[in-house]
């Protein structure tokens, strides 16, 4: 670093500024120093810095996304991570990556990024359990949940979510404006606290919106991503469709229900059904009539960030709160 400093006739707090991404350096010396790293083949020794950076503040420097037995890739896991990148990256925070299978029961069952404490706070999501909860606590660190879960697993943490009944009831009323009056319900599932949320939403913005709520058009799967053929297909093949509108939280399971209209239109039956689904990426469109809620994922992670900052700041005394973010609704396509 001196020598990059005497060749580009900085000090070295310049340089330091320049190859972290600090701001209050022009342009002009900022391309000074990168050209001097670049002559002398200059590369910063991230085990030496990051040693130095926790010697002298007791800082890593690095945060983690902890991931409950689901894959990184996953579409509904996998906005997240843009977020997080971005809220780090805002920070000069370095963002470390680590996988749980759900039945670790001790500190020594956890990857060593963590086990070894090689980060300052987590951010966590996927299956979370109380068991999980239980054995990230050992850690005594910061951690924040992303996600919508029960009191069982977000209480005394702080907790970023989606304000899923503002959203539904925003949906619903749309759907009533629109001229709909039975609007049906799927879910493949009720395991979930997010899953049973939803559900009850439904039901509470079909009342505050003076909707009729019949139990006969509230569909329930055969489980997690077993998606919605087996139980509506028998429905949109009879003569009448009980709902004029149905509500589908899964982007992935309303493309499937989406197929059957179409497939109920092909066969010269009347299908004149708007679907209102939750949609991860604004340019996904489906080729029925469809309302959706945009969600905010990428927000949601930046907003876990920013909370999980702000406890490591306050050395682990953050006051546990929970954000709920209310998603875009956007008109009918």
């Amino acid at each position: 670093m001196n020598d990059v400093a005497l060749s580009a006739g900085v000090s070295k707090t310049t340089v330091s500024y320049v190859l972290n991404g600090n701001p209050g350096v022009t342009a002009q010396t900022r391309a000074r120093v990168l050209r001097a790293c670049e002559e002398l083949g200059y590369r910063i020794n991230p085990s030496v810095q990051d040693l130095i950076r926790e010697t002298i503040s007791g800082s890593t420097r690095s945060l983690a996304f902890v991931l409950v037995e689901k894959d990184f890739a996953d579409p509904a896991y996998s906005r997240l991570i843009d977020g997080m990148a971005r809220g780090t990256e805002a920070n000069n925070y370095h963002l470390l990556f680590a996988k749980l299978s759900g039945v670790e029961e001790s500190i020594y069952d956890l990857p060593p990024v963590l086990r070894d404490r090689r980060v300052d706070g987590v951010l966590v999501s996927g299956e979370v359990t109380p068991l999980v909860i239980s054995t990230l606590r050992e850690l005594e660190m910061p951690c924040v949940i992303i996600g919508n879960y029960g009191d069982s697993i977000t209480r005394g943490l702080a907790a970023v979510e989606i304000a899923v009944s503002s959203a539904v009831d925003v949906l619903i009323r749309q759907l009533r404006e629109a001229g709909r009056s039975r609007i049906a319900f799927f879910h493949e599932t009720l395991v979930h606290h997010s899953d049973r949320e939803q559900l009850a939403c439904y039901k509470n913005s079909l009342t505050t919106n003076g909707l009729p709520l019949s139990e006969d058009i509230i569909y329930i799967g055969n489980g997690a991503l077993t998606g919605a053929l087996d139980t509506l297909k028998p429905v949109f093949a009879g003569d009448e469709l009980p709902f004029d509108a149905i509500y589908v939280g899964d982007f992935r399971v309303a493309v499937e229900i989406s197929h059957l209209i179409m497939a109920r239109e092909w066969c010269g039956k009347p299908s004149d059904v708007i679907l209102a689904t939750i949609r991860p990426y604004v340019y996904y469109r489906l080729p029925v009539k469809t309302m959706y809620i945009d969600m905010l994922a990428e927000d949601i992670a930046y907003q876990g960030v920013e909370l999980l900052l702000t406890s490591i700041s306050q050395g682990d005394k953050f006051r546990p709160r929970k954000v709920a973010l209310t998603p875009d609704v956007t008109d009918l396509s």
